[in-house]
């Protein structure tokens, strides 16, 4: 059976229940503590992005299964992110470079997957996967930066 939770985000208060969420979850799956805490610091920066930079946030989790592996997926839901478009490309793989520039966290060190879909209205999806360890590669194996 696949396992799926949804959680709201509207406030700092939010977060801590989002981290707890999905170190359960990661437990439960079987990921060692070292991915748990990947896992985790990856939750903490994306759940404190979407309080602080959209009106609404959201964090969805679930078991994946996808060629031969099994892993968790992390999607956040900004609503209408206030963001600087060059800033949040840029941020993917380095962090903003000025603190007052509100950007997707950087996120590449902590998860296998990151994708970032930005649509017009100033919504942004970030999907985040990571795969139970047959290595335990800390880089992302791939990188995708996606405008609608």
């Amino acid at each position: 059976m696949i396992t799926r939770h949804r959680i709201d985000l509207n406030s700092t208060s939010d977060i801590l229940p989002a981290r707890l969420q999905a170190r359960e979850l990661a437990i439960r799956m079987g990921f060692g503590g070292f991915e748990v805490s990947l896992i985790t610091a990856a939750i903490s920066k994306v759940a404190r992005f979407l309080v602080q930079h959209s009106r609404r946030g959201e964090i969805l989790l679930e078991e994946v299964q996808q060629n031969g592996k099994f892993g968790i997926s992390i999607t956040a839901l900004a609503e209408a992110a206030r963001l600087d478009r060059k800033a949040e490309v840029q941020s993917i793989s380095c962090g903003s470079n000025r603190e007052s520039e509100p950007s997707v966290p950087n996120l590449r060190g902590l998860m296998d997957e990151l994708d970032v879909l930005a649509s017009a209205s100033g919504d942004t999806t970030i999907v985040m996967k990571r795969w139970k360890s047959s290595c335990v590669a800390v880089h992302p194996r791939s990188i995708s930066v996606e405008r609608g």
